[in-house]
């Protein structure tokens, strides 16, 4: 008999959305165990399909620096990658951990950052933006304007920036009299001649320049010059970007060549030599996972909603 699953790849943007507000982070996913949902409770499952952490719970979220969120009833907590319980489900929100490995959480309508232990770190948070620590520091608005503080309150970075991302790989984006660049955290700034900019990942930043987009280095080098219509996601994951021309989404190597031609509506970075993408609209399409080669090796059923497959399992 076949067994109906969802399986459920979360992916923050940060910026988005960062755009994705998706300032998010920089989070690195441990994608070799993906979450799936049977008979209305979500466990994990390895690269072939099989269950590894059995459904068990109300809710789960891809791992991330080693651990994944789990809801039950209505808190949150964390289990590592054997399923064992590491902090226990006491939080109202919870978000993934990062670089730092450090997380927020909340409790009621106090927000603090914990450990992997659950210990508080830090002050309490009022108006911090989400998903807005990285490297030691937080990134922060006072009024209209954006800054930098860090676990201990104090402001390291003056507030005086239209906006301001997350800092990786020592150097975050922010916004001034309508351009973008960045800054290293010091604070010192370089050039602000982009019409957009994301963090850097793996060693490249997704700029915008009339309309193209591009990426340069962290010495400010266009390395890859203007010329796709959008991208998904931050940047460059496990060695490619997922790029838009002409509303379908590609894929790109760090050279800039086009590995996969865009022909996807949708598309996820690659985890583990698998990327999910989705095929037509979302009425009549699907979601599958290619390899790097670009071949179809595992064929979704039906779209069910953002992220979420549906497969057949013996």
């Amino acid at each position: 008999m076949k067994k109906s699953v969802e399986v459920c790849v979360h992916f923050v943007v940060i910026f988005l959305v960062f755009f994705y507000d998706y300032g998010y982070a920089f989070g690195q996913a441990d994608t070799h165990l993906y979450p799936v949902r049977v008979d209305d409770k979500w466990g994990y499952i390895g690269k072939d399909g099989k269950i590894v952490i059995k459904p068990q719970y109300d809710d789960a979220s891809d791992f991330s620096y080693g651990l994944a969120r789990v809801l039950e009833g209505n808190l949150w907590g964390y289990i590592d990658l054997t399923g064992k319980k590491v902090i226990r489900s006491q939080y109202t929100k919870s978000e993934d951990f990062g670089p730092s490995n450090l997380a927020r959480v909340s409790i009621q309508k106090f927000d603090f950052y914990i450990d992997k232990e659950g210990t508080f770190r830090g002050k309490q948070l009022n108006n911090v933006a989400p998903e807005g620590f990285s490297e030691g520091l937080i990134r922060d608005r006072k009024g209209s304007k954006w800054g930098y503080k860090n676990l201990a309150d104090k402001t390291v970075i003056a507030y005086k920036y239209d906006w301001a991302g997350k800092f990786s790989g020592g150097f975050a984006p922010v916004k001034s009299d309508g351009k973008y660049g960045f800054i290293d955290l010091r604070g010192k700034e370089y050039g602000f001649l982009y019409d957009l900019a994301k963090g850097f990942m793996e060693g490249l930043a997704a700029v915008t320049v009339s309309d193209k987009l591009g990426f340069v280095d962290v010495r400010g080098k266009m390395v890859i010059e203007p010329q796709f219509d959008g991208i998904e996601g931050e940047g460059f994951k496990n060695g490619y970007a997922i790029v838009r021309v002409n509303e379908k989404y590609g894929f790109i190597s760090r050279k800039g060549v086009l590995v996969i031609s865009p022909q996807y509506t949708r598309a996820k970075s690659f985890s583990n030599g698998l990327a999910p993408v989705f095929f037509g609209t979302q009425i009549t399409g699907r979601w599958g996972f290619v390899n790097e080669k670009g071949e179809l090796v595992i064929n979704a059923k039906s779209c069910l909603r953002s992220y979420r497959y549906e497969f057949s399992v013996h």
